[in-house]
This record gives structure tokens, C-alpha cells and sequence, in this order.
């Protein structure tokens, strides 16, 4: 697996955190877009340049990959049970489940053609 310089970590946290800031200034929010920028960059620094680093999901031995796995694993279990959760108290509530429903259908989706994609490829 190649790994990227560190300093690209920071180049996709501000990209992101430009994203979001555009999205504030959009919606009327200044003070969010500064916010959400300053953030960003300052999470791209701190794990690029930092011990920290560590977390980032390009590590370099079998073990480090092997958690980075488990804890994705656990993290998208996690946000099925919030989504589907979310869905039920919004049916509960006499909505229509949206965008709930939209979540759940897409995180389901990307898991099949996942699923798929990775048995073809092994």
C-alpha cells in the first residue's frame, strides 16, 4: 500500500473544511464557515504532524490495519442502529421516515456492493 506524505492529510482536511465553510456561507451562517475551517485545519495539523498521526487509517503493519478494520466495522454498526433508530422515532412521530430512509437505503447498498466487490476481488 503506498503512503501519501503527511502533509496530504492536511490538504484534504482544509479541502473539506472549505467545503463546509462554503456550505455555511451559503446558508447564511459566516461565523460557522470560519469555525468549521479553523477546525479542520487545525484536526489536519494535529494528526498529520502529531503522535496522533497514529490514528490515520494508512498505517503501515498488518496489526494497525487489522484495528483500523475492526474499529470501521464497529463505527458502521454503531451509526445503523442511530439510523435505523432516528427512522423509528420519525415513523413514531407521524413522519415519513425521510432522510432516514435515504440513509439506511444507501448504507445498505454500499454494503452489498461492497460486500460483492471484495468477494470478486479475493
Amino acid at each position: 500500500m503506498r503512503r501519501e506524505p503527511r502533509w496530504m492529510f492536511v490538504v484534504y482536511s482544509v479541502g473539506l473544511g472549505t467545503l463546509v465553510a462554503i456550505a455555511a456561507l451559503i446558508g447564511g451562517e459566516p461565523s460557522f464557515a470560519i469555525f468549521a475551517l479553523v477546525l479542520m485545519t487545525v484536526f489536519g495539523v494535529v494528526l498529520s504532524f502529531t503522535p496522533w498521526g497514529k490514528l490515520r487509517s494508512s498505517s503501515q503493519d498488518e496489526r494497525e490495519r487489522s484495528i483500523g478494520s475492526e474499529a470501521a466495522a464497529v463505527s458502521g454498526g454503531v451509526l445503523v442502529v442511530v439510523i435505523l433508530a432516528a427512522w423509528l422515532i420519525e415513523l413514531a412521530r407521524g413522519g415519513d421516515g425521510m432522510p432516514y430512509t435515504w440513509l439506511a437505503a444507501v448504507g445498505g447498498v454500499s454494503f452489498v456492493a461492497a460486500l460483492g466487490h471484495l468477494n470478486w476481488r479475493r
